[in-house]
């Protein structure tokens, strides 16, 4: 990762070398790091995943504080399984069993 996210030419050389079925990708405000993806880098990361016949998990959990992010799951919809916040989900049900919502768009 660098200051914009995943880094496209590590990503594709990963995808090639391991043959992954999925990623998993916070692209905006990723956490830790708050790093938020430029939509050319999306763009280059969208195309990587479609070449190499990756599916995407796309976290979007602080999406809506970046209203001008453009998800992922727009640029390649056929492949990505788009969420809006699985850890706060997980992580709410462990520490407290509440009552909590989700949503995953495929």
């Amino acid at each position: 990762m660098d200051e914009h996210g995943v880094v496209p030419t590590a990503l594709d050389a990963a995808c090639r070398r391991h043959a992954p079925k999925a990623v998993y990708l916070v692209p905006t405000i990723h956490n830790p790091t708050t790093a938020t993806m430029p939509l050319s880098r999306r763009e280059e990361v969208a195309e990587i995943l479609r070449r190499n016949d990756v599916l995407l998990l796309e976290d979007d959990a602080y999406g809506p504080l970046e209203p001008d992010a453009v998800p992922l799951a727009s640029l390649i919809p056929e492949r990505t399984y788009f969420m809006a916040s699985l850890s706060k989900c997980e992580s709410a049900i462990i520490l407290n069993h509440s009552l909590t919502c989700g949503a995953v768009d495929s």
